[in-house]
This record gives structure tokens, C-alpha cells and sequence, in this order.
């Protein structure tokens, strides 16, 4: 059996994915990825014993025993209550029982008295993001298994497996290097590429998602909203040049990082201040007392040079800089891995375009291409061959009928 877990690779796959998301949190300090990715290997049937002890362990020693005991209460509960169901459930409807099963947790954790002070808001806000992440981890597995095996994928799949390799990197959210960081790369190299060769919709649907998913876990502010779209329209555009819109991509980002990005030295002289005479009297101050906290003449340079920082390091700057290395990421990957991905995503692509909501069985919202030689989803060819059957059925009887008549 412990052979088993071990020897193949989507379960040794799953044991790093397990520890790599597991160490992320997300707003407010919550951590709900690791119990979120867990239950989804519950939903996909993958086993889940090596994943389980480490995911508790990160829990115990990253944010306490609570939390430990909230993930192995809502684990348990989750699996029961999966393997009591039917095994043709939907995702959703597990999802239900996911939320049930941390439901009974909390109540578990406050009847016992180890949530002394339970906050109700943080726990609805942990359960909503929980359950969210369950169903979005669920549906990057199975896309992940379908692309492997060249299978044919859906919208919410592709952009579910977007997001699942974005929460790889979601415990470097809080390291930052010149108001970088990687997991911001990695979001815009996400989106970048999700919206390689795409339609519009598509791309407005995983830019936004994958926008929130960016805000919720690295807790920035709303505009990334609007930036995540002009990188995945940007994407969407100049992919239709192929290599020759990433230089140019590459070329626009760089020229605009090198003469128009705001950096502190130009900030400073703009202010009328010397950069390193301020960054040197705050760095003495600080020796001294223990506090740069000082002003001169009604000016406080430690506010000074914070808020400096904060025009350097705004967000419209940032997102250019991690475009200029999603382009050069782009520019290094070879044409076969852009044939391999093309190949997967031109179904959906060439079949499903924004053109109305055309069907919705029950949770998949079909885009359909308003083009001459329209095709629509397999779902719905049973019901268009049932119907036009009905009408030949009724049009020979009719003809019967005349000639009778007649």
C-alpha cells in the first residue's frame, strides 16, 4: 500500500503541490489553501494520507494548534461525508459538504473552548475563501490530468489550472525585492499566458480571476484589477504576431522601465532634495535614538523618503516591470511548448466564442462562435438530433395526411 502512494508520479506530484501551497496564507493572516488543496485531492480520488500528515504539520508549526485542529476535524469530516454520497456528485455539491464539514469544525473548536474569542467575521471569510479555493483547486487537478492526456479541456478548468500553479508560489507573497515579488511574477506570467491567443471573453474572465485570487492572497489594493486586464489584453493582442509581439511587448515595457519609470532619484530631485542625504541622516537618526522619527524645518524625512518609496513602487510601475519579464520568460520558451498549448486550448477557442449565454448544464457557460461553421457543445447535440428526428417524424405524417385528403 505505502508503495502505492509513493510510486506513482501525479501522487509525488501532489505531495510537493501539498507542501508548496500549504505554506501560503492569505488576508487577514487565514490560511485556508492547504485545507482547500487537500480536500480537493479528497474530490479527484487521489490518495491523500502523505498529503494530510503534511499539510497538519505546516498547520501546527506555522499557525497553531487551532488551525491544525480545524484542517484534521474538516479533513475527516469532508472525506466521510464523500464517501457516504454518491460517487457521481458534482463538484459543487461537494463543496457543500466541504463548507459543512469546516462549519462543524469551528462550532467543535468554540463548544470545546479552544476559540476563546471566535471572530465571526474572520470565519466566514476563511470558509468562503475555503470553500472558493476547494472548487478552483478541483477543477485545476482534473485539467492538469486532461492535459496530460491530451484530452479536451473546458474555460473554468483551464484558468482553475492558471490559478493552481499561481498558489505554488503563494508563500513568497510577503518577500519582496524592489517591490517585487514572485509570486506576482508568476501571477502576471499566469495571465499572460491564459490569454495567449485567445478571445476577449476568455481573457476578461481569467484576468479578473486571476486578479482576485492575486489581491486575496498578497492583500493589494483593487486596482490590480484593471492592471491584470491590460496585461492579459496586451498578451491577447500581441499574440497574434506571434514571437514578433513579444519583442515588441518586450521592447515597449523595457523603453517605458528605463526613461519613464519613476525611480528615487528622479523623485527626489523633482522634490529638491539630495536622495542620499536624506537616506543618510534618516539611517544616522535611527542609530542614535532608535527612531528616524525627526523633522527639520517642519519636514519629517522619514515620511519623506516612505512616501518616495510609495511612488516608486506603485502598482501601475510594478505591473510594467513583471510584464517586462513575462515577455522575456515568453521570448525564452521554446515553439514547441506554444504548439503543445495551442493544441490543448484551440478547442475551446475555435468552438467557443462570446456570442450570448447559450447554455448553462449546469455550471459551465458556453461561449459559441458566431462564425458561418458554428458548432456547438456535445451536450447539446443529443437535443438539436432529438428535435430534427421530431420534425421529420411530424412533416412525413403531415404528407400522409394530403395524400389521403387527396
Amino acid at each position: 500500500m505505502f508503495r502505492n502512494l509513493v510510486s506513482k508520479k501525479i501522487n509525488i506530484v501532489s505531495y510537493i503541490i501539498t507542501f508548496l501551497v500549504g505554506l501560503g496564507s492569505v488576508l487577514l493572516g487565514i490560511a485556508p489553501l492547504g485545507t482547500a488543496f487537500v480536500a480537493a485531492l479528497v474530490d479527484q480520488k487521489i490518495p491523500i494520507l502523505i498529503s494530510f500528515v503534511i499539510s497538519l504539520i505546516i498547520y501546527f508549526v506555522g499557525f497553531g494548534l487551532n488551525s491544525a485542529l480545524e484542517f484534521l476535524i474538516s479533513i475527516i469530516l469532508f472525506a466521510l461525508f464523500v464517501s457516504i454520497s454518491k460517487n457521481k456528485e458534482s463538484i459543487y455539491k461537494k463543496a457543500v459538504l466541504f463548507a459543512l464539514s469546516q462549519i462543524i469544525s469551528i462550532i467543535f473548536l468554540i463548544l470545546v473552548g479552544l476559540d476563546k474569542a471566535p471572530n465571526v467575521l474572520l470565519m466566514m471569510f476563511n470558509l468562503i475563501t475555503g470553500t472558493a479555493l476547494m472548487i478552483v483547486f478541483s477543477f485545476g487537478l482534473k485539467a492538469n490530468v486532461k492535459i496530460k492526456n491530451r484530452e479536451k479541456t473546458n474555460i473554468e478548468e483551464l484558468i482553475s489550472a492558471g490559478i493552481l500553479f499561481a498558489a505554488l508560489f503563494s508563500g513568497t507573497a510577503l518577500f519582496k525585492f524592489a517591490g517585487l515579488t514572485i509570486f506576482s511574477i508568476v501571477c502576471i506570467l499566469t495571465v499572460m499566458l491564459l490569454c495567449w491567443k485567445k478571445t476577449a471573453i476568455f481573457t476578461l474572465i481569467s484576468s479578473l480571476a486571476m486578479a482576485l485570487f492575486f489581491i486575496v492572497i498578497a492583500g493589494e489594493q483593487l486596482v490590480y484589477l484593471l492592471l491584470f486586464l491590460i496585461a492579459g489584453f496586451a498578451s491577447m493582442l500581441l499574440s497574434k504576431a506571434g514571437r514578433k509581439g513579444i519583442i515588441i511587448g518586450l521592447l515597449f515595457t523595457m523603453f517605458y522601465c528605463l526613461f519613464f519609470a519613476p525611480t528615487k532619484d528622479k523623485v527626489y530631485s523633482q522634490l529638491g532634495y539630495n536622495r542620499y542625504v536624506i537616506e543618510d541622516f534618516n539611517a544616522f537618526l535611527k542609530e542614535q535614538n532608535g527612531s528616524n522619527e525627526e523633522s527639520i524645518n517642519g519636514v519629517d524625512f522619514y515620511d519623506l523618503e516612505k512616501m518616495v518609496d510609495e511612488i516608486v513602487n506603485s502598482p501601475y510601475t510594478l505591473i510594467m516591470k513583471e510584464m517586462l519579464i513575462g515577455f522575456i520568460i515568453l521570448l525564452i520558451l521554446p515553439n514547441s511548448f506554444y504548439k503543445s498549448y495551442e493544441n490543448i486550448t484551440k478547442d475551446i477557442m475555435s468552438k467557443y466564442e462570446f456570442n450570448g449565454i447559450k447554455s448553462f448544464k449546469p455550471y459551465t457557460i458556453y461561449l459559441l462562435n458566431p462564425g458561418k461553421n458554428n458548432e456547438e457543445p456535445k451536450e447539446n447535440e443529443s437535443e438539436n438530433k432529438s428535435k430534427t428526428t421530431n420534425k421529420k417524424k411530424t412533416k412525413g405524417k403531415s404528407n400522409k395526411k394530403q395524400k389521403r385528403v387527396d
